[in-house]
């Protein structure tokens, strides 16, 4: 039973990082739970068992010298006061890609070329800071997803993040690079059983 669940968690979790949908931080993390109880007189006793899986992978961070950005319409919007990410109150991402000059161009993840051009890491707006789940979560699609058709990652298998946080005026740079350990993507099984005496 427990394989079982497991093999079907893991191709949701794929499922999820693959897709072009929004990501759902909710759906990196399945969890199945087992309760029972019995009776006697005043005494009431719980056994309770859950499992949960979800991806192993992590991410080390360091920031690192602005690089220029290419001032289109979303780079400016991101930049301002009232962005798109403010005015909705939610978190906006995409991808970055490199022009010749060695400039960024920001693009949304909902843009359509950006599955066709050569990627180099991935933008964040509405982020507190760089330790957010969510720019956990975008790390593994940029990685991971099979729609995103070319990375460019450096020699140590690093890749940029621009982070448009809420604490700071200017974007926020930073080299990302995976983990050792979790090439590709890798999974945990977290199990629990406990009990309980109530009177």
């Amino acid at each position: 039973m427990k394989k079982q669940f497991s093999y079907f968690c893991f191709k949701g979790l794929q499922s999820h990082l693959h897709g072009k949908e929004a990501l759902d931080l909710s759906k990196l993390l399945t969890v199945r739970a087992h309760i029972t109880y019995w009776e006697n007189m005043d005494n009431l006793h719980f056994d309770l068992r859950w499992a949960a899986v979800t991806v192993a992978n992590s991410f080390e961070s360091t920031p690192i010298k602005p690089v220029p950005i290419i001032p289109t319409a979303l780079a400016r919007n991101l930049s301002s006061h009232n962005n798109i990410a403010q005015l909705q109150g939610t978190h906006k991402c995409g991808y970055l890609t490199m022009d010749q000059t060695r400039k960024l161009l920001l693009v949304l993840e909902s843009d359509p070329k950006a599955y066709t051009l050569p990627l180099v890491g991935i933008w964040l707006s509405g982020i507190t800071h760089i330790h957010s789940p969510q720019v956990w979560v975008s790390c593994l699609r940029y990685l991971f997803s099979s729609s995103v058709k070319e990375r460019v990652l450096s020699e140590s298998g690093s890749f940029l993040i621009v982070l448009y946080s809420l604490t700071h005026k200017e974007p926020e740079f930073y080299e990302c690079i995976p983990c050792i350990g979790h090439d590709p993507l890798g999974y945990q099984l977290l199990t629990c059983e406990d009990s309980l005496h109530l009177f």
